[in-house]
């Protein structure tokens, strides 16, 4: 039988309590004010309480942070005829497990007593405790086991040992950065510095200085000092030019030339400095279908096509999820001095189902989100966003999409244009892109993540469409 306390200076409130509970078959432990309650949580260890905000002495509030401190994983309901925002906030701020308004609607009692119940049985399944970690956890970890990930590993210990320029290509959210640095931190170069710049969130005229540098007066608003650029920053280590694909013509130029010569020349500057830095470069795009386009330099193209790294999308490698979510737990654990145990296996079943067009960016931030819903130290599904709680009605909306897209290469192969590629591209913008943001209710991030594509990709392509 299961122990539930009451703890509320109300007789009358007590004795519904106490006559509710044992007809639906629990145990009531009843307390008049927070003192007691807190000597009867002591001794007796009650699943879930039921705990009034205004009591003599020691109050609701108060009472709550002490029982978190004697044991996390009591479920804690705050009762209150006295409702207000401030008090409704601070409650769940100092996880409460839910708030219920008096007078006490039963209803609402047998839904928080079956989340209760749902939650000790999950807890029977799950192991006692993710398991703790002695030391620090690397900041910069790639997780997963299977065939697809162990490929991508025999690739970073090949590239570690020497100082070739590096090709990752993947979606977003596959870790491309992580694998440039688990290249950089099993290297020679290792105690040098990594340097990390994301191509297609800096605009075009700035992405120059950032990376080359600058010299005095070299633009409006440069310097007096000038600037060194980040390969500079980075010599002797490694540069991590991410989204390489979005440079613009005249500075896939620049580059070539550094590739090529080994030195750079600050912007506005004559100089030419040499420099010893490793490039490694990602890209979200398949770089050869840029270069047919005329979007990517093909002598650049095959400078970076020496040795590629092509990482498996998260949907195909569903064998990795349990791993990944467990890293993520315990990530959270210890930078959140939180105690969260795991997912039920309900949950897990519907995570492992999922399409994932975000890859493992999206399921860390799902889990994330999902702890902060969860109020407890499992995941159940109704923590999950609701795409991933409803498959059905993302898989319908994917369903649309597809259709979409066939009826725009019919159209594109009825034109009959000489740069078919180019025309079916632009004929498939001109589709997908508005139908996914109708979708997505206008919200740009939520459509780029639908299509699989940056948010930064998905504005150029709205401009260039206008």
């Amino acid at each position: 039988m299961q122990n539930i306390l009451i703890v509320d200076d109300d007789e009358k409130i007590c004795w519904a309590f106490e006559q509710f509970l044992t007809d639906e078959g629990y145990n009531p432990i009843i307390a008049n004010n927070a003192e007691e309650g807190l000597r009867q949580i002591e001794s007796k260890r009650p699943d879930l309480v039921m705990l009034d905000i205004r009591l003599p002495g020691i109050s609701g509030l108060d009472a709550l942070q002490e029982i978190k401190k004697i044991d996390p994983q009591i479920q804690i309901v705050i009762m209150t005829a006295y409702d207000n925002v401030e008090t409704t906030i601070t409650a769940m701020r100092l996880r409460a497990f839910d708030f219920l308004p008096k007078p006490i609607d039963l209803d609402q009692v047998k839904a928080i007593l079956n989340r209760v119940n749902r939650l000790k049985t999950v807890r029977k399944e799950l192991a006692p405790d993710i398991e703790e970690q002695t030391d620090q956890a690397p900041k910069f970890q790639l997780v997963g086991k299977s065939p697809q990930m162990l490929e991508v590993y025999k690739m970073i210990g090949i590239m570690a040992s020497n100082n070739e320029l590096v090709l990752i290509e993947g979606e977003n959210g596959t870790g491309k950065e992580l694998v440039a640095r688990a290249i950089h931190h099993n290297s020679l170069r290792q105690d040098d510095r990594f340097v990390a710049v994301n191509c297609g969130a800096i605009p075009d005229p700035l992405l120059e200085s950032e990376l080359f540098g600058y010299v005095p007066g070299a633009f409006t608003g440069a310097s007096t000092q000038g600037k060194p650029g980040k390969f500079e920053l980075a010599d002797g280590g490694t540069i991590f030019l991410d989204e390489v694909s979005n440079m613009s013509a005249s500075l896939q130029v620049k580059l070539q030339r550094t590739l090529q010569e080994g030195e750079i020349e600050r912007l506005g500057g004559t100089e030419t400095i040499k420099i010893n830095t490793r490039i490694i470069a990602a890209t979200n795009q398949n770089l050869s279908k840029t270069v047919l386009r005329g979007d990517f330099r093909e002598d650049l193209y095959y400078r970076f096509n020496r040795v590629l790294i092509k990482l498996p999308l998260l949907r195909d490698r569903v064998d990795d999820i349990p791993l990944l979510i467990e890293h993520f737990l315990k990530q959270i654990n210890r930078e959140a001095n939180q105690n969260i145990r795991g997912v039920s296996s309900e949950t897990m079943l519907l995570l492992q189902n999922y399409g994932w067009p975000g890859n493992v960016r999206e399921l860390e931030n799902a889990v994330k989100s999902a702890v902060v819903l969860s109020r407890s130290d499992v995941i159940l599904p109704e923590h999950l966003p609701k795409e991933i709680q409803n498959p059905a009605s993302t898989n319908a909306l994917q369903m649309d999409l597809k259709s979409t897209l066939l009826s725009v290469v019919k159209q594109a192969i009825e034109l009959k244009k000489d740069s078919l590629y180019d025309e079916l591209i632009n004929v498939l913008d001109a589709e997908l892109i508005p139908t996914a943001i109708n979708a997505c209710n206008q919200n740009q991030t939520q459509a780029a993540k639908l299509l699989g594509i940056s948010r930064t990709t998905l504005i150029q392509k709205l401009k260039k469409g206008g």
